[in-house]
C-alpha cells in the first residue's frame, strides 16, 4: 500500500447507477470548439478521424491540423508523410485566424507541428484548455516519435499545456528523455506508490499542471484484472486513483486519441479536470465494450456512441437542509433571479388583466399554447419514463392529467373566440414555440436524469400563476375598469384559482424532497439553474410573441 504522506482520492468505476448527471446545458445552436493537431490514419479508428467522431459524439465542433499523413489499417502501420512547416504554419494560421477555439488536443506531433502550434498559441494568445497526448508508440507498435520529438514537444509547448495523458510506456520515456538518464526500464510497477512518484517526476521536469497516467499497460500481481489510472494535480498534491476492470479485447486501436480527444471537448463543455478526465475514460470504456469489431487485428472503438455526462468529484458536495426552500433558493439565486423577476413581470399578464390584449392576439397566444402544451404533455411522458420510484411516476402522471384539464380549456378558449376549424387544423408551431419546446425534447432525449427534465419545465410549471399573482397586484393598485371580457376573464380565473394555489404548493414541496434526494453537489446545482434558466429565457421569448 502507498504511504499516508500521498493524498490520494479513489474514484471506483465498477459502478455509476448513483451518480449525477452533469455537464454543459446550452441552447443547441452553441457548438463547443476543439481543435486537434494529430496524425491523419487513413483506416479511421486512431488520430485526426477518431478526434473528429469524439469530439462529435461531445457535441462539439471539430478543427484540424493534421501534421502527418499515415497508411495504416488495423494490423500496422505501413508509411508516414509529415506535413511541410509552411502547411502546418498556415493550416493552423486559418483554424485560429477565423473561429473561436475552446480547446485544443495533440496526437502524433511533429517537430514542425510543435513549433507552429507554440507560435500561434502565442500569436492568438490562447489560454483555454491544451490536452497533450503523447503518442510515442501507436498500438500496432509503430514508433512514431524519437528522443528530438519529445523535446520539442516540452519545449514548445509545455507552459501551455493543462493535462498529458501517456500511458506507462510513454510515462517513463518521457523522465528518461527529460532527465537524461535511464531512470526506468520495461518492467512493471510494483505499488502505486511508485506511479505517484512517477507523476511527481514528470511534473518537475515539465511543471505541468494535471498529469494522467494510464494503466493500461500495468500489470498488477495482486489483482491482473484491476486496471488503474491515476490523475496527479500537482497544485493540490491530490492523486485520483481511478479504478475498473480490464477488458478483453482486440478493439483498442486508437484508444489513446479518442481519451484525448473526448477529455478536451469535455473541457470545452465547461467540465472541470475530474469530471474531464473520468468522463473521458467511461467513454473509452464503453466504447470498447461496443466495438464494431471491424479489422483482422486491433480494431477501432465505436465513437458513435451517446454521450452521458456524470459527476466523479467526491470533493463537490451540497446540502439543503429540512426547513430550507429549494424553490427560493433556486429562484432568488443571482444566476436566475433577474431573468426570473422579468419574466413573471412579463407585459403579457398585465395587458389580459387590462383587458389591452387584443383578441387575436389571445387567440394567436391559445393557438401556440396549445401546441406547447401537446409538447409539454410529451415531455411528461419521457418524465414518466425516466422514473424509478412509482411515486414519482404517480405524481408525474397527476400532471399530465392536469396538463390534458388545461389543453381542455384552451380548446374552449379557441372555439369561443371563433377560430375557424380550418385555421386550427393549419396552425403548426411558431418558430419561438419551436425553439422553447426544442430546447425541452433536447434535454428530456438526452438526459438519463429525472430531476434535469423536472427542473426544465419549473418556469411553465408554476410561472404562469407567480406572473399573474404579480400582474393582478398591479391591475388592482391602478386605475382601471373591470375585466368583462369573459374568456379573459375565465382565463384570469384559472391562473388564479385555489387550485393552481394548492398545486403550486405541492410542487414547492416535492422540489424541496427532490433536491434533497438527488441534488448532492454544487456542480449538479449549477446544471440545474443552467437547465432553468434556459427554460425562462426560452418562455420569455414565446411570450415575447404576443405583445
Amino acid at each position: 500500500m502507498p504511504s499516508s504522506e500521498y493524498n490520494q482520492i479513489c474514484i471506483d468505476l465498477f459502478e455509476t447507477e448513483s451518480r449525477e448527471t452533469i455537464g454543459r446545458i446550452r441552447e443547441s445552436k452553441f457548438f463547443p470548439t476543439v481543435l486537434t493537431v494529430a496524425g491523419s490514419d487513413s483506416s479511421g479508428g486512431a488520430g485526426i478521424e477518431a478526434d473528429i467522431k469524439t469530439i462529435s459524439a461531445h457535441n462539439c465542433y471539430a478543427l484540424t491540423g493534421i501534421d502527418a499523413l499515415t497508411a495504416q489499417n488495423t494490423l500496422g502501420v505501413k508509411g508516414v508523410v509529415e506535413t511541410g512547416s509552411d502547411m502546418i504554419d498556415s493550416i493552423l494560421e486559418q483554424d485560429f485566424a477565423d473561429i473561436r477555439i475552446d480547446a485544443i488536443k495533440t496526437g502524433i506531433l511533429t517537430s514542425q507541428a510543435c513549433a507552429s502550434l507554440g507560435k500561434i498559441i502565442q500569436k492568438y494568445n490562447y489560454t483555454g484548455p491544451l490536452v497533450v497526448d503523447p503518442v510515442l508508440v501507436s498500438t500496432s507498435g509503430f514508433n512514431f516519435v524519437q528522443n528530438e520529438t519529445l523535446l520539442s514537444i516540452f519545449n514548445n509547448l509545455s507552459r501551455y499545456i493543462t493535462i498529458i495523458t501517456p500511458n506507462m510506456v510513454e510515462a517513463k520515456a518521457i523522465v528518461n528523455t527529460l532527465s537524461h538518464e535511464k531512470q526506468y526500464n520495461d518492467e512493471n510497477m510494483e505499488t502505486l506508490e511508485d506511479i505517484f512518484v512517477l507523476c511527481q517526476k514528470i511534473h518537475a521536469l515539465t511543471n505541468i499542471k494535471y498529469i494522467l497516467v494510464k494503466g493500461g499497460h500495468q500489470e498488477w500481481k495482486t489483482d491482473t484484472e484491476l486496471l488503474t489510472d491515476v490523475l496527479f494535480h500537482s497544485e493540490s498534491n491530490i492523486f485520483y486513483i481511478i479504478r475498473s476492470r480490464k477488458m478483453c479485447s482486440k478493439s483498442t486501436h486508437g484508444t489513446g486519441c479518442t481519451l484525448s480527444a473526448a477529455i478536451a471537448s469535455n473541457l470545452a463543455n465547461g467540465l472541470k479536470i475530474v469530471n474531464a478526465v473520468v468522463n473521458g475514460i467511461v467513454y473509452v470504456q464503453q466504447g470498447i465494450k461496443d466495438a464494431p469489431k471491424l479489422g483482422s487485428g486491433c480494431g477501432p472503438l465505436n465513437h458513435l456512441q451517446k454521450v452521458t455526462t456524470l459527476n466523479y468529484d467526491i470533493c463537490d458536495s451540497i446540502s439543503f437542509s429540512e426547513t430550507e426552500s429549494v424553490f427560493d433558493a433556486l429562484f432568488d439565486n443571482p444566476e436566475l433571479k433577474s431573468e426570473w423577476d422579468a419574466y413573471i413581470d412579463h407585459p403579457f399578464f398585465l395587458s389580459i388583466y387590462r383587458q389591452s390584449i387584443t383578441k387575436r392576439k389571445f387567440a394567436e397566444f391559445c393557438l401556440q399554447n396549445r401546441n406547447y402544451l401537446i409538447a409539454y404533455s410529451q415531455i411528461i411522458a419521457i418524465l414518466i419514463s425516466k422514473s424509478k420510484q412509482p411515486h414519482d411516476m404517480k405524481l408525474c402522471a397527476e400532471k399530465l392529467s392536469l396538463t390534458f384539464d388545461e389543453l381542455n380549456k384552451y380548446e374552449e378558449y379557441i372555439e369561443k373566440l371563433a377560430v375557424s376549424e380550418s385555421e386550427i387544423e393549419n396552425t403548426e408551431s411558431a418558430e419561438r414555440c419551436n425553439e422553447y419546446t426544442g430546447a425541452l425534447f433536447d434535454l428530456a432525449e438526452s438526459s438519463v436524469d429525472f430531476l434535469d427534465i423536472y427542473a426544465s419545465l419549473l418556469p411553465c410549471t408554476v410561472g404562469y400563476y407567480f406572473a399573474c399573482l404579480k400582474a393582478k397586484s398591479k391591475y388592482q393598485t391602478s386605475p382601471r375598469t373591470e375585466m368583462c371580457d369573459p374568456i379573459l376573464k375565465s382565463w384570469t380565473d384559472g391562473m388564479d384559482s385555489p387550485a393552481w394555489n394548492t398545486f403550486v404548493v405541492n410542487e414547492k414541496k416535492y422540489l424541496n424532497q427532490l433536491f434533497r434526494d438527488h441534488c448532492q453537489t454544487q456542480t449538479k446545482y449549477n446544471r440545474l439553474l443552467s437547465i432553468i434558466k434556459i427554460s425562462i429565457t426560452k418562455e420569455t421569448e414565446f411570450l415575447n410573441s404576443f405583445l
